[in-house]
């Protein structure tokens, strides 16, 4: 299994690579601002134009590279036919796209978590920049990690598909509904529910495919 995961990543390099870039640099820009607010002794400034917009087009970014992760892992799969060739290396299907799924979580929990530690300490540092609270940041953060989860199960039935377009339009239709249903029902248990209820089918679905499809 190992083995499997070491070459997803291997595949996957540069959604990984540039994952670790872009959030460095985010990282500092961020820590850059809130070092600028402190050293002003003034909790207001720049706080709605720079640190929050920054984390508001977080999920826009994170939905759309998850979905081309999922869909990418498939399509080469399919056109190079690494599947095919692994099932005669005394593997099963079930290792091969768990290996594909682990991956996929690790990248969205790479792509998570420095964003989550970086508002933890701004609330710590920061009060006034920052979100409210722990409880707060748990839900929402749990929240995204869930929708990323679901496009990344519906990038995974695009890849495998052998006509893309339309699928991958569907998508580009639901990825708003479900930020949408973020904005309006909020991170509350419901929302948390929903998703944990729909990336789970999301999850079935894409087994269901990849096992009972011809390799």
């Amino acid at each position: 299994m190992f083995a499997l995961i070491k070459r997803e990543i291997s595949d996957a390099a540069v959604f990984f690579v540039t994952t670790v870039v872009f959030l460095s640099g985010f990282t500092a820009f961020v820590f850059y601002n809130a070092m600028i607010v402190l050293k002003n002794h003034n909790q207001y400034f720049g706080v709605p134009s720079i640190v929050y917009r920054v984390f508001a087009i977080f999920p826009f970014v994170l939905l759309p590279l998850i979905t081309a992760l999922g869909a990418r892992q498939m399509y080469l799969d399919k056109e190079r036919r690494i599947s095919s060739f692994l099932v005669t290396l005394a593997t099963t299907r079930q290792r091969i796209l768990l290996a594909k799924i682990i991956t996929g979580i690790m990248w969205l929990l790479l792509a998570i978590l420095p964003v989550a530690a970086t508002d933890v300490i701004l609330l710590k540092i920061t009060p006034m920049i920052a979100l409210p609270d722990i409880g707060f940041l748990i839900d929402m953060f749990v929240t995204i990690f869930l929708c990323g989860l679901t496009c990344y199960c519906f990038g995974l039935q695009i890849g495998w598909r052998s006509g893309k377009i339309l699928p991958a339009l569907g998508v580009l239709v639901v990825m708003p509904i479900l930020v949408s249903l973020i904005v309006i029902k909020g991170f509350s248990v419901q929302t948390v529910i929903f998703f944990v209820l729909l990336a789970f089918a999301s999850i079935i679905r894409t087994w269901q495919k990849f096992m009972s499809s011809s390799l």
